[in-house]
Parts: C-alpha cells; structure tokens; sequence
C-alpha cells in the first residue's frame, strides 16, 4: 500500500505505476479529484453537540447552525424507510442534543437537495430509531415524550446518491416550551449551595453524579463537567 499526498482539494492527480525493467510497460491511472475532505461529524463519535433552544415560537425564529454534506462518507448505517421512502444513507453527517423539554423539534432547513433525517435514542452503535423526517423542504421532526437531560442524536443526508458539492444546509433544535427543571428542594436525597450562587455551586446526592450540565435563560449550555462522583 502507498499513500500519495496529502493534495489540495480540487487538484488533479494521475497516479503512474511504470516497470523498472521494462520502460515500455507502464500504467495510468485516470484523473483523480478529491472534491472536498469529509467535515468533523461525518461519523457518529464526532457527532456535532447543538444546544436545544426553548421557547421558540416557531422554525423561523429559532437559531440556524450551518452544516454541510459536501465530501460527507457512509458512515455504515444503512438508511431506514421513513414515510414509505428509503433512500441511499451514503453521505451521512452527524448531530446530538441533550433535551431540554420533553418535546424538541429538529428542522433542517436553507437547502437546495432532498434531506432525510433521522433521529435515534441511545448510543452510537446500539440505536433505536424514534423519528424520521422525508417528506419536503425544509425537513422537521417532531419528538414527543423525551427525557429530560438524555442525549440525543439525529443525523442528515441526501436522499440520493448524486454529488454533495455545494449540498449545505441550517441546522434548529428548538422547542416552543420552557426550559424544564425539578424541584430539587423536595428531594431528600440531593442538595445544593449556596443558592444564589456568585463563583463555586456545591452538588451533593446519596448517589454517583455522573454529568453536570450549566444552562443559561434561553437554553444554552454553558458549562458542562462529567464528576462521577
């Protein structure tokens, strides 16, 4: 095996394989192309983190992560029929959420091809599939009955299997209801202070904490800490 490159997107390479014996006895290859390298969340383990926004009161008015399929790789998840359709999951891009309200709606939207998008619980490579979208543009999923703090993951790609130059799109994780919490004071078993808080919040529980997620008034994380402890 011989690697050639690393070349600049869109530059032409023929690659020549010649006999060192033997002049007359060569080959070319035809002219290759590398369009465009495979963005960070072609596959599910670098799946793009969205920060679900509440109180949204429409598609519109939520705020739009731009994403692309332009030089998008299967990532091994064969595609699954939605709406009676099933299309060519070969160019695949990958997002996750943490629910913020038990209802979220995922739109993607701002594209010029067909989109499908499919929406899954659980973790990448054992998934249940809980929603798929396939049905116009823009593409929108409506999740219902969510667990609050559970991550979610959803991916995009092109019904069919012609080129993704050029195939961009807008991203929304949005929901019309407010941003969910529980009443920790009623719960013997967890306590937190000082409350309010100015630079250090103190958690404690009679079990493990495994995730510490910070949200600001309109949604956004922003703080997150795994303390397994």
């Amino acid at each position: 095996i011989v690697q050639f490159g690393p070349f600049t997107n869109g530059t032409n390479v023929v690659i020549t394989v010649s006999d060192d014996s033997d002049a007359n006895c060569f080959y070319n290859s035809t002219s290759l192309t590398q369009v465009a390298c495979p963005p960070s969340n072609d596959d599910c383990a670098g799946a793009t983190m969205l920060t679900q926004e509440t109180e949204i009161a429409d598609a519109a008015s939520a705020t739009p992560n731009p994403g692309t399929l332009e030089g998008a790789t299967d990532s091994g998840l064969p595609a699954e029929t939605c709406n009676g359709w099933t299309g060519t999951a070969n160019d695949d891009v990958w997002y996750s959420f943490v629910a913020l309200t038990s209802d979220v709606t995922i739109t993607i939207d701002n594209t010029s091809v067909d989109i499908v998008i499919q929406a899954y619980s659980g973790t990448c490579g054992a998934f249940t599939n809980i929603g798929c979208s396939d049905a116009g543009n823009p593409e929108e999923i409506e999740l219902t009955g969510l667990n609050v703090g559970e991550t979610y993951y959803f991916r995009v790609y092109q019904y069919g299997t012609g080129s993704t130059v050029g195939d961009n799109f807008d991203a929304k994780v949005w929901s019309t209801q407010a941003l969910s919490t529980q009443d920790f004071d009623k719960e013997a078993t967890f306590t937190y202070y000082p409350n309010p808080v100015n630079n250090n919040l103190t958690l404690s529980a009679q079990k493990e904490i495994n995730n510490v997620s910070v949200y600001n008034m309109v949604g956004q994380e922003v703080f997150r800490n795994v303390p397994n402890a």
